[in-house]
């Protein structure tokens, strides 16, 4: 989150909803992980998506497909 935000990215974080304050702390817009991940990140970026990476699981690329 920390390098896309410092290339002026747009950071949208995946996170569970008692921890949306960290995401946010690094200038990221948090999002719930879990079913429905493709459709909440479609509602904050309807226009699309440039990137997506998961460095932790495979819910990201699952999503990224549909």
């Amino acid at each position: 989150m920390q390098l896309a935000r410092l290339a002026d990215a747009r950071v949208i974080g995946t996170a569970s909803e008692g921890t949306f304050a960290f995401p946010r702390q690094l200038g990221a817009e948090p999002v719930a992980y879990g079913p429905g991940l493709g459709d909440r990140v479609r509602a904050l970026a309807p226009d699309g998506v440039t990137a997506a990476t998961d460095l932790f699981g495979t819910e990201t690329p699952a999503s990224s497909t549909r």
